[in-house]
């Protein structure tokens, strides 16, 4: 909500929320995210029109969180959509909800060439995601 507000104003990005996936192109995902939601998540990915892109803000959301060794609870939600940019914090500033926006905005830009797409997200691979699982976990325990 301080996003929107005349601080940091996020009408000037081109950023308005819209309450329908149908109209909506960034989906950004703040919270956990539980293994009974993720299919809901993944239906609303599905129903925005091409090209759409994600944000997921916020420690919940990226890794779990503090619930993340929650039998419940999804271990990021790029295990269930590919993700464009992470915004980190437990909660995010506003600050860093417009940088990430910021770099959304530079990542769309080289993905179009002349009004054509060259290239789009890419998915994690399982490897990666286990790896930057072992490397929170490992800076847990220090």
């Amino acid at each position: 909500m301080a996003a929107y507000a005349s601080r940091f104003d996020f009408d000037r990005f081109g950023v308005i929320p819209r309450p329908t996936p149908r109209q909506a192109d960034l989906m950004i995902v703040a919270g956990t995210v539980c293994k009974k939601m993720a299919p809901a998540v993944e239906k609303l990915y599905h129903q925005m029109p091409e090209p759409r892109f994600v944000i997921s803000m916020g420690a919940c959301a990226n890794v779990g969180g503090p619930y993340f060794d929650s039998y419940s609870v999804a271990k990021g939600v790029d295990r269930i959509i590919p993700v464009d940019v992470y915004v980190p914090g437990c909660p995010p500033r506003p600050e860093a909800l417009q940088s990430g926006v910021l770099a959304l905005q530079k990542k769309i830009e080289e993905y179009y060439k002349a009004g054509v797409r060259v290239s789009g997200p890419q998915k994690v691979s399982p490897e990666a995601l286990q790896n930057q699982v072992d490397n929170v976990l490992k800076a847990r325990k220090t």
